[in-house]
């Protein structure tokens, strides 16, 4: 299954072949809890990343901590993406106090390096230097450019504790370009 916006006819998952694929994934639980993201592998030429983003119906109310950091979101931003520069930073701790609406997760993966000349032009245009518009570079199975290939299957581990094999932005099914293990931990409901 190559994952494109066809592939999904406007849906976050599709069942081909008895596999469910998906693009993005919802954590809908009220209350305190932590989110636990290792690195498993990357085998991928592009840089990859956590996309997540919040629900605005119902609109999101609670609080975010990313590695201990209180995450203050952008107003003017739907979507954010935290790079992962495997093998030195294989782990990110989300801490979440969700009291309305829902968290959610994706991978994705940096589609710069395809149209080199466009950052270059950029960057000439703008006077900003090329490396500004890497944390920006990102996209995601629930971004505008839904016609790329990021998606993922997953694979329950235990109880609280799910495997992530991802799919980066190019047009194929390998699956094994970011996998990482998700673990929900300490949750408590308000």
């Amino acid at each position: 299954m190559l994952p494109t916006d066809k592939a999904f006819h406007g849906r976050q998952s599709v069942e081909v072949d008895g596999n469910v694929y998906y693009r993005s994934y919802r954590i809908e639980r009220k209350g305190k809890y932590r989110l636990l993201i290792r690195v498993i592998s990357i085998n991928s030429e592009y840089d990859q990343g956590i996309a997540f983003t919040f629900s605005r119906t119902p609109r999101f109310i609670g609080t975010l901590f990313l590695n201990g950091q209180m995450f203050v979101p952008d107003k003017r931003q739907q979507h954010y993406v935290v790079p992962i520069a495997y093998p030195e930073k294989n782990e990110l701790v989300m801490d979440l106090d969700v009291f309305e609406g829902y968290f959610v997760l994706a991978n994705a993966s940096d589609y710069l390096d395809d149209y080199p000349a466009l950052i270059d032009r950029i960057s000439q245009q703008t006077g900003r230097s090329r490396d500004q518009f890497r944390g920006n570079s990102y996209t995601s199975g629930f971004t505008a450019s839904n016609l790329y290939g990021n998606a993922f299957w997953i694979e329950a581990l235990s109880e609280n504790r799910d495997r992530f094999h991802c799919n980066d932005h190019r047009m194929d099914d390998d699956f094994d370009d970011l996998i990482f293990d998700l673990e929900i931990q300490s949750f408590s409901a308000e």
